[in-house]
């Protein structure tokens, strides 16, 4: 927690001289100028679990009749969950785990390739350009350092995450017992049920988020170079206003192209459970058609999100640079 503790709250060095619009203006020329970079942005995105937020449109939560039925009649009784059934969470669990690790590689080796080019880039090349690079025999020490940092990070994330899992497992035993107003849908019961959980999950996601970036980025500078004299601490407003801004993009390029894939895999789903005959021209011209413009909306959603992932990223580093 040193990042934003101590003398944190006080701007040092050359970063005092640039503002933070400039920051900003310099990430997005930056951005714009290499589309590798959102292609590097969109592969940490879905590793950081944007997956996820990509299924979410199109993800019916089943009701509790659905879910008895596909967990098995002796799955959830009286007594609780049955001993298979806390077995098969805890296996699930386990691997889980194992795929965040995997994704941790993942997302590291993406972040120091753009830490690279974002220096190789024309528009910093006062930070020392191309030179400014990590050695090769460094590059491994390099990534388990930052894959170290993100599971460490994701220590809290997790117990945050527990609690929010034993209070939902609660407040779904709860409703498929005696399930709650039906004119209210099932996953906002739910939520209600979680308040504080998931309140404490959101907190500690962006605040991970934010250490993350500061504990990366001073690793980055580290193996490449440009770590002279005393390590920067920048000051907590300016950490602070850096992940709101980086956020508020995200939130603004990517929530529309969401609510624009929910309405296309609508259009799917009314095509394909139409009682209309499935040998029907009209039927198949309209199946095909709403098909590929799902397809094309799950695509530039992607790209959206690439990009703003990869402008919050080069903001990040551009703060840290300077």
């Amino acid at each position: 927690m040193r990042f934003l503790s101590g003398d944190l709250g006080v701007a040092r060095s050359q970063s005092s001289h640039v503002s933070f619009p400039g920051s900003l203006a310099t990430a997005l020329a930056v951005v714009l100028a290499d589309p590798q970079l959102w292609l590097l942005g969109a592969l940490g995105f879905l590793l950081r679990g944007g997956w996820l937020v990509l299924a979410l449109p199109i993800w019916a939560l089943p009701s509790p009749v659905e879910l008895s039925t596909l967990l098995g009649a002796d799955a959830i009784g009286a007594a609780g969950l049955s001993a298979n059934l806390v077995a098969a969470i805890a296996l699930a669990l386990a691997g889980l785990a194992g795929l965040v690790v995997v994704a941790a590689f993942g997302t590291a080796v993406a972040d120091l390739s753009a830490w690279e080019r974002l220096l190789a880039s024309s528009e910093l090349a006062t930070t020392g350009g191309a030179a400014a690079r990590v050695l090769p025999e460094r590059r491994l020490r390099t990534v388990l350092e930052l894959v170290a940092i993100q599971v460490l990070l994701l220590v809290p994330v997790a117990l945050a995450l527990g609690w929010l899992t034993l209070r939902l497992v609660d407040v779904g035993y709860a409703e498929f017992l005696r399930p709650g107003s039906l004119e209210v849908p099932l996953v906002l019961r739910l939520l209600d049920g979680a308040r504080e959980p998931l309140a404490l999950v959101v907190a500690v996601v962006l605040l991970a988020e934010v250490l993350a970036a500061l504990a990366t980025r001073r690793v980055l500078r580290r193996r490449s170079g440009l770590a002279t004299g005393a390590p920067r601490r920048p000051s907590a407003a300016r950490a602070l206003r850096t992940s709101a801004t980086g956020w508020i993009v995200a939130l603004a390029m990517v929530l529309p192209a969401l609510f624009a894939l929910h309405l296309a895999w609508t259009g799917i789903r009314a095509v394909f459970l139409s009682t209309r005959p499935l040998d029907d021209p009209q039927l198949v011209a309209t199946a095909a058609f709403i098909t590929a413009l799902f397809v094309a909306v799950w695509a530039a959603t992607l790209v959206l999100a690439g990009f703003a992932s990869a402008l919050r990223a080069a903001l990040w580093s551009i703060e840290a640079i300077r």
